[in-house]
């Protein structure tokens, strides 16, 4: 490896990864010795000096050049060049004046000094206030410290924002932390196995790394949770899809390596290892913890305390024009009759009516009562508080949960109600319904509201039917009644379920089904679709275009590119940003795909994309970063930075899953044999139960029979179910399933 140094005169090409520049050589230059650099760059302003680490290389059109490997700033030497660093556009907050000072008192040295000593050596000189020190500091790592990471770890594969994300973490060690062990990238949620994989090899990391073993142990685990929703795998399925994993280049790694590396991380706490199945600790302890506090909150205390349902279900029936079945009169007498109660049915059956009906009848026994209601999604919970007249929140708003943080709320702190309402409990995952559970204070009434037969929810568990399988107080609605009978989306909801094709009743305008066998022309079905809705006066945000996967020509991914190109096409009136692959422009409909309790906004929320703007730093100079500003309907104007963009996607199409909890006037889906693995009953039943107004389907007959055909029940590894009936067993307690009269 060979070493120039020179300045950068002026830059060909460049972005955050890659840059081509024109340097001149420090001892001759002059323009008949510019070299042509190329590599990282990130940092490097036009007219700055660098000393520069890589290799010569003949390119067959441009010749002779520098192939850039890593590169520092040099450090200044003398008190001139200390004072002219520190003055000029790289150090926020020195002028010529300030610069000297700092010179003065500090000595030529000045820059290591502020940068290994930290802003306190800059105290007492005039002017430097301990804000200005403080930024001072910041600026000099991020020129010297940082860049020099930046520089080292950009050549082993890692990204600029990769490099910066590593140095926040590990400061000045980053580099050989990351050299040691590449795959301590995965527990920042940077990158995934393989990736880690490619710079382990340029780190040169043995194949049989003990490092590498456990990180697909874990890898593997965490692929099986998020991805596919298990708690737990079996312990031969896991040992084999690890080695799989580690070996599918060569045969580096033994089953005897793995089962070593397994019991290091049950030993170390991180995994357990239950009779046949491997679990991650933590959702290990989350099951154990469920089961556990559903049975203490189940059992507590007296649960009527003497109340009893008045006979006021005329006067509600009068009041509202409804009539009450059997089954909701009862959801109210079991309640009071239960601490905790399920309330669960399909569309049409009157979940809605019933809350409205429990918690008006809770009022009249307990006037006084504190009442909270909940959702997973602000969509969900805003929808609640519709129905009851009161307000509602997120669980995570509820709980008092933040990034990096445990909830306010818990056992030893726990939520101040006499009754809770959480809906749309279909949706709960593992993980969250952990922590709802342990902030819960014995004696409190749960109600507990969802749709069984929808998707489980996106993270691990099955929390919802593996509490109906157990045997607690549950109430299932299934009468449908006369209104929603008249609906062609709630009947052929329940067609669907029923292993039924539904019926396109064309004439009665809510329900269509358009046969289309190609997937380009069901793509273009679905585009006219969307247009079609939007002359006839339906806005972008109420139309819905449901996909089962991202992936394919039909797709989320590729009908999103295809109606943002129709309905909002680049226009000099309208400010895009390039983020990665995708393109957000102003008037864009987007969904975030986190929860964010400061930004009031929930993981499946959809905005529209209202502002994309400059951002300046205090002084009012330009930072380089872009922002853009989204539009919530019930959170407002939320900002997002280039570090937040990474959490919103573009929204004129969604996976089913992803638009669980939520509703939409208009909802348009592909039905296709190209979708063949996703093809299943409970898959459209969930998307065709988005729809408040009109459900259009495109696509072949033939796709939509298998997928009514194909009954399977999501199969999740989970115990909660047996957890639950044990404990139910071991208290004497009996099943509690009260079905339709």
């Amino acid at each position: 490896m060979e070493q120039i140094s020179g300045t950068i005169r002026r830059f060909i090409y460049r972005n955050d990864d890659f840059a081509i520049a024109v340097m001149c050589d420090n001892i001759m230059c002059d323009r008949t010795q510019d070299i042509i650099v190329l590599g990282s760059l990130f940092g490097v302003k036009q007219g700055e000096e660098i000393i520069a680490n890589g290799t010569w290389e003949n390119h067959p059109k441009h010749g002779k050049q520098f192939k850039i490997e890593h590169w520092e700033r040099p450090m200044p030497t003398t008190a001139e060049q200390a004072v002219e660093f520190l003055s000029s556009s790289l150090v926020k907050g020195v002028g010529p004046v300030s610069a000297e000072r700092i010179v003065e008192r500090l000595g030529s040295d000045a820059i290591t000094e502020i940068v290994e000593k930290g802003p306190d050596v800059l105290r007492g000189i005039k002017g430097i206030t301990p804000q200005k020190a403080e930024a001072i500091h910041t600026s000099l790592l991020e020129n010297y410290e940082m860049q020099k990471v930046v520089a080292r770890l950009t050549p082993l594969g890692l990204t600029v924002k990769m490099a910066q994300k590593a140095y926040k973490h590990f400061g000045g060690l980053a580099v050989e932390r990351i050299r040691q062990n590449p795959y301590c990238l995965m527990d920042m949620d940077m990158i995934g196995f393989v990736r880690a994989d490619e710079i382990a090899v340029k780190a040169m990391v043995s194949k049989d790394s003990p490092y590498r073993i456990k990180a697909a142990v874990r890898h593997v685990l965490e692929e099986a949770c998020w991805g596919l929703g298990h708690c737990y795998l079996p312990f031969d399925e896991h040992i084999a899809s690890t080695l799989k994993l580690l070996n599918r280049d060569a045969e580096d790694v033994s089953e005897s390596d793995v089962k070593t590396a397994l019991k290091t991380m049950v030993r170390e706490l991180e995994m357990v290892v239950e009779g046949n199945a491997v679990y991650l600790a933590w959702l290990h302890k989350a099951e154990a913890r469920t089961a556990e506090r559903v049975k203490t909150l189940c059992r507590a205390g007296s649960a009527r305390n003497g109340m009893r349902v008045p006979v006021w279900s005329k006067e509600f029936e009068l009041r509202y024009r409804v009539t009450l079945t059997a089954e909701q009169k009862e959801a109210a007498e079991r309640l009071l009759g239960e601490n905790l109660l399920i309330l669960t049915g399909n569309p049409g059956t009157g979940k809605t009516t019933t809350v409205k009906y429990v918690l008006e009848t809770f009022r009249k026994l307990k006037p006084d009562a504190e009442i909270l209601l909940a959702a997973p999604t602000g969509r969900a919970s805003c929808r609640l508080a519709e129905v009851a007249g009161m307000e509602a929140s997120t669980i995570h708003s509820m709980l008092g949960i933040r990034p990096g943080e445990g909830p306010a709320y818990n056992r030893n702190n726990p939520l101040p109600c006499d009754l809770l309402v959480v809906d749309e409990v279909s949706m709960l995952d593992l993980q969250l319904a952990n922590l709802l559970f342990d902030a819960v204070k014995p004696g409190t009434k749960m109600l507990l509201v969802g749709d069984a037969d929808q998707l489980p929810a996106v993270g691990p568990g099955n929390v919802l039917r593996d509490m109906i399988d157990a045997g607690l107080p549950a109430v299932r609605l299934k009468v449908v009644h006369r209104q929603a009978a008249e609906s062609q989306i709630i009947t052929n909801a329940h067609r669907i379920l029923n292993g039924r094709i539904p019926a396109a009743d064309h004439s009665k305008g809510d329900f269509y089904f358009i046969e289309k066998e190609a997937p380009e022309e069901i793509a273009r079905v679905i585009l006219a679709s969307v247009v079609r809705f939007l002359q006839l006066g339906y806005k972008m945000s109420d139309i819905l275009v449901l996909s089962p996967m991202k992936r394919g020509p039909i797709g989320t991914r590729e009908i999103n590119v295809l109606i943002q190109k129709t309905v909002n096409p680049p226009s000099a009136a309208k400010p895009e940003v390039i983020y990665g692959s995708t393109v957000f422009r102003v008037g864009d409909k987007v969904m975030q795909t986190r929860n964010n309790k400061e930004a009031n906004v929930s993981n499946g929320d959809i905005g529209i994309i209202d502002k994309i703007e400059k951002t300046f730093d205090e002084g009012g100079v330009e930072t380089g970063e872009i922002s853009l500003v989204v539009s919530y309907p019930y959170a407002g104007e939320v900002r997002y930075g280039n570090g937040q963009m990474k959490d919103l996607l573009p929204a004129y199409a969604v996976t089913i899953h992803k638009a669980q909890g939520s509703e939409s006037p208009v909802v348009i889906m592909p039905v296709s044999t190209q979708h063949y693995i996703m093809l299943s009953r409970n898959l459209y039943y969930t998307a065709v139960t988005r729809a408040q107004k009109k459900v259009v389907m495109v696509g072949a007959k033939k796709a939509l029979a298998i997928a009514v055909k194909n009954d399977k029940p999501v199969q999740r590894n989970t115990r909660l179910k047996e957890r639950l009936r044990e404990a139910r067993a071991a208290s004497g307690e009996g099943q509690g399933m009260v079905a339709g009269r």
